[in-house]
């Protein structure tokens, strides 16, 4: 499938435990855009993360052993993440690891539980499909989080530039 540019993007979500076949990534959910933006929702990092380092992480990355290792793989190995802290509800922070750039979006602890109640919801109908994935224009009107990843991540002006691209935000 030849993926193009364009702003009514389609959409997959993924619990990331159906990806990794690992219980230990229970809670995580990726979103993925037009077949090549991914964004993780990550459940409590606040246990590993900030700082954001490997330093509690096996050399191994397949001999993680604890939801919290689980957690903070992800978040090193996602451009953009979507975590609970609600101190930080509404911020954003950018990290840099492995000669990549990442951005936190932080929300409420209940806006993070809304939201993975409906991306559990998508990821078992068309959005959780390799095929037939529903467009952005499709799910608007009827998801929060669908919304918030419009108008909080990918129109924020801060996605790294071949993502802006992808999603016809150039």
């Amino acid at each position: 499938m030849k993926v193009s540019p364009t702003a009514d993007y389609p959409i997959r979500v993924l619990p990331q435990e159906w990806e990794e076949d690992n219980p230990l990534y229970a809670g995580i959910f990726t979103v993925t855009l037009n077949h090549g933006v991914d964004i993780a929702f990550i459940p409590g990092l606040r246990e590993v993360a900030p700082p954001w380092d490997d330093r509690l992480l096996p050399e191994d990355l397949d001999e993680i052993a604890t939801p919290q290792q689980a957690r903070l793989a992800t978040a090193l190995l996602t451009p953009y993440v979507v975590t609970p802290d609600d101190a930080r509800a509404g911020g954003e922070e950018t990290f840099r690891w492995s000669d990549d750039q990442h951005l936190v979006y932080y929300v409420s602890s209940q806006e993070f539980d809304d939201y993975a109640a409906e991306l559990a919801a998508l990821s078992t109908g068309d959005a959780g499909r390799l095929r037939s994935q529903p467009r952005v224009s499709d799910l608007r009107d009827h998801h929060a989080v669908v919304r918030f990843i419009e108008t909080r991540i990918v129109a924020s002006g801060r996605l790294q530039r071949p993502h802006a691209v992808l999603l016809g935000q150039t």
